[in-house]
């Protein structure tokens, strides 16, 4: 799957979120104007199990909801301004499902790396509705798609349920053990914080076959020392800079 899969250097995250409210189809649209081939977003499920846009365990910093995201059913959550946060020309903009996300993307032709977030014991449903609609879309499903988390446990679920599509796992840290504990993985990629990553330690990943990407890069020096350093690809929120 490695083969098949090819990133760009640079990654748009949560769409492409210096220019428009993350993780709506606005920020989408965005980050395929300015030219990218490839962005990242976070999806959760509501309350009655619809994989759905949104980074946060609570509404309230990028919506005008409260409370947690989890308890809310999707005809709440559509009722919900996403955008007037960011910016008042933005007020229309809703939080939208990831079945409207992929049919959005197929239309743009834009691939996308789904950060599959997780705050109760809702893994392998969450996994398993992720997939019915990767499955479902018609995007290239060897090239298209990146599937990602921070939890270890959400990405061997996925691959008990689809050993082939590809998958990243994403740290907060650098640890010695990383390695280690994705042996039995084999994921596509690790993604660490810029300022973590160095050369020795990118060259001991890259010689598991294993490629690097690192988040949030916002300036061209940057990213020029990471690439040099042979970081794939970066996760920027604006691509000015770069």
């Amino acid at each position: 799957m490695k083969n098949n899969l090819k990133l760009p250097r640079i990654i748009g995250h949560r769409g492409l979120c210096a220019y428009a409210p993350e993780n709506t189809l606005a920020s989408i649209q965005k980050a395929r104007e300015l030219g990218l081939l490839w962005f990242e977003v976070d999806v959760r499920l509501t309350r009655d199990d619809v994989v759905m846009l949104f980074h946060d365990e609570t509404l309230e910093r990028t919506s005008n909801g409260k409370g947690l995201f989890r308890e809310r059913s999707l005809d709440e959550i559509k009722q919900l301004d996403a955008g007037s946060w960011f910016l008042p020309k933005f007020s229309k903009e809703v939080i939208p499902t990831l079945e409207e996300v992929l049919e959005f993307c197929g239309k743009l032709k834009i691939n996308i790396n789904l950060e599959l977030k997780l705050e109760d014991k809702s893994e392998e449903r969450l996994c398993a509705l992720v997939l019915k609609e990767v499955r479902k879309s018609k995007l290239n499903y060897s090239t298209s798609f990146l599937l990602s988390s921070f939890s270890l446990e959400i990405l061997k679920k996925l691959k008990i349920l689809d050993s082939e599509i590809p998958l990243g796992w994403n740290r907060e840290n650098w640890s010695e053990e990383d390695l280690f504990l994705v042996s039995g993985l084999k994921p596509y990629s690790l993604h660490y914080p810029a300022d973590v990553l160095t050369a020795d330690r990118i060259l001991e990943i890259k010689s598991k076959g294993i490629a690097v990407l690192a988040y949030t890069v916002n300036t061209k020096s940057e990213a020029d020392r990471l690439f040099a350093m042979g970081v794939e690809s970066v996760f920027s929120d604006s691509i000015s800079s770069l």
